[in-house]
């Protein structure tokens, strides 16, 4: 698993796609062809304009429990979490608490070989609503989970990146 984290709107989709995919290539393409939309020969062109199939993205914001922990590209992260958190129906039954405490196990064992997005939302004030409090320590928690398992965790800025794993 990669982890790439970074603040809100600072590149992080972009950062992955033209800097981490060109160097996976060979064990992507090789791999599971679920994670790519229409292939090559459609003329279609790739991350950073090169050749091949555009990468797929899934969403935190919208996808259900199974199309998270079977996407190989994700992004998110923390939208998930709070949808879990405030106990959406779309995440699936039962997922509730026991399904937030082990999200970082059921990542890995459902794709070990995932990139996983996510904004950093510890910094700055704390927030006075109980809630948001809860949703920023259990992102927090997550992450660093996911940072434990992932082989690579980068740190994304104005679209620069820096490896710090």
């Amino acid at each position: 698993m990669i982890l790439v984290i970074g603040g809100r709107c600072q590149g992080k989709k972009a950062f992955v796609e033209k800097f981490l995919l060109p160097s996976l290539e060979e064990s992507v393409v090789s791999g599971p062809s679920a994670a790519f939309g229409p292939s090559a020969a459609s003329g279609q062109s790739g991350p950073s304009g090169m050749p091949g199939p555009p990468v797929i993205w899934t969403h935190g914001a919208g996808a259900d429990w199974g199309t998270f922990m079977d996407g190989m590209y994700c992004d998110d992260l923390h939208l998930f979490i709070r949808r879990l958190m405030l106990g959406e129906s779309v995440c699936g039954e039962g997922r509730g608490a026991d399904g937030i405490r082990g999200m970082a196990d059921a990542l890995m064992k459902a794709n070990p070989d995932r990139i996983l997005v996510t904004d950093e939302i510890g910094y700055g004030i704390v927030p006075v609503d109980p809630f948001e409090r809860q949703y920023r320590e259990t992102v927090g928690r997550i992450c660093c989970q996911a940072a434990g398992y992932a082989s690579q965790v980068w740190r994304v800025c104005c679209g620069i990146g820096q490896r710090i794993k």
